[in-house]
């Protein structure tokens, strides 16, 4: 084989080799982005629960301390 012949098939390997190392890199990417969208959507949910939670309990402190039922209770 010439050396021609040979720097074609070494070219060709070498791209090859490329593509699949870049392949990889994209994926990994994807599923980093991925896992780091889920975490941030879980943080906010978790936000939002603690909220809601503690709204929960100060309208109930609101109504405990605004409800006329509770005038003549003692403290």
């Amino acid at each position: 084989m010439t050396g021609r012949g040979l720097q074609r098939g070494f070219s060709i390997i070498t791209a090859i080799f490329l593509l699949v190392v870049l392949s990889f890199l994209g994926i990994a990417m994807v599923s980093f982005s991925t896992s780091q969208h889920q975490s941030s959507a879980m943080d906010v949910m978790g936000s939002r629960a603690y909220q809601a939670a503690r709204a929960g309990m100060e309208w109930a402190a609101f109504n405990v301390t605004q409800s006329p039922y509770n005038a003549g209770a003692p403290a």
